[in-house]
């Protein structure tokens, strides 16, 4: 027999926010950790950036696995090794339009979402585990993006760190 929701536990999101889990699952695994994605890859690594998206915004969660998704079906088609998605299919597939500028252009404005949003790219802009590849995405498709007035002027309210990034 399944448990009923007053045996699910709440499991507090990293800038806030919580949810309820059912004890044991694979997501109280996840968000029973001290600080959820802090210097971890996943067994099943999505790469750098797809494990921090991963693990740090389960509202993203469906759009990455419409990406690993993908990559299956084409793998299986092409008859190939199976790949993590890129830096780039994560950046403008996940993050920027179906996720952030969607985040952005929304009334009211979901200010805790779109501080884990912005947190997520700092931190994958500035970690040291972070590479290339990821950097130039970023830059290209999320950073370039927020520099336009309307957004700025927000991510200046919410995030103070990523907006001097972005300016300077």
């Amino acid at each position: 027999m399944g448990q009923s929701p007053e045996d699910w536990v709440i499991r507090h999101l990293p800038g806030g926010g919580s949810v309820p889990v059912r004890p044991g699952s694979p997501v109280d695994a996840v968000f029973g950790a001290a600080d959820p994605g802090a210097g971890r890859t996943m067994e099943l690594s999505l790469g750098y950036l797809g494990d921090l998206v991963w693990l740090r915004l389960p509202e993203a969660r469906p759009l990455v696995a419409d990406q690993v998704a993908r990559e299956l079906d084409d793998a299986m088609a092409m008859g190939r090794e199976l790949r993590h998605p890129t830096a780039l299919n994560i950046v403008s597939d996940v993050l920027w339009t179906p996720l952030l500028r969607r985040l952005l252009e929304s009334s009211p404005l979901d200010r805790e979402l779109l501080a884990r949003c912005l947190a997520v790219i700092r931190e994958a802009y500035t970690s040291e585990e972070s590479n290339d590849e990821v950097r130039d995405a970023l830059l290209v498709y999320v950073m370039d993006g927020l520099r336009a007035p309307d957004y700025l002027s927000i991510v200046e309210d919410v995030d103070r760190e990523l907006f001097e990034i972005i300016e300077g």
